[in-house]
């Protein structure tokens, strides 16, 4: 699994990653919305903006592939707490709403090899369970405002 953010298109390697049940992280998607977060001076921001729109037209097409996407981050781009607002880019360049939530659970499970243990709510695995007021496949906003939080079944937010 990688960002992948810089693939050619012209190569088979999107429908390699299909083909072999690989993916990439999507973490690379979120850096338009955390510009205004960076440290670094003016040069920096104007690499980035060419080099986002490049990152963001790759998802698409990786998107459009049926690439395995994971959410993730490029720790370091952002803050943690603002990494959350990535699941609207998500969907802003191509996913649905269920495709972004499925990148941050079972994808990701799948793609860490961990899908025995976490990536959806079934018997034997974590309870790890979220919740937000609202329907987060008609407004996946919402996720950026969790109103209840359960890891390994014990509550830590309601």
């Amino acid at each position: 699994m990688k960002t992948g953010v810089l693939v050619d298109p012209r190569t088979p390697l999107l429908g390699h990653l299909c083909r072999a049940g690989l993916g990439l992280t999507a973490g690379q998607i979120a850096q338009p919305g955390f510009q205004l977060h960076a440290l670094l001076g003016g040069h920096f921001l104007e690499h980035d903006a060419h080099l986002g729109q490049l990152q963001r037209d790759n998802f698409r097409k990786a998107v459009k592939a049926g690439v395995k996407m994971s959410f993730g981050t490029d720790a370091g781009v952002c803050s943690y707490d603002k990494s959350v607002r990535q699941f609207a880019m998500m969907v802003q360049y191509g996913m649905t709403p269920m495709q972004a939530i499925q990148a941050a659970t079972s994808n990701a499970a799948d793609l860490l090899g961990h899908s025995d243990l976490v990536g959806s709510i079934k018997p034997g695995k974590y309870a790890d369970v979220i919740a937000v007021s609202g329907d987060p496949l008609q407004d996946v906003s919402l996720l950026e405002h969790v109103q209840f939080v359960m890891k390994d079944g014990k509550v830590y937010k309601q």
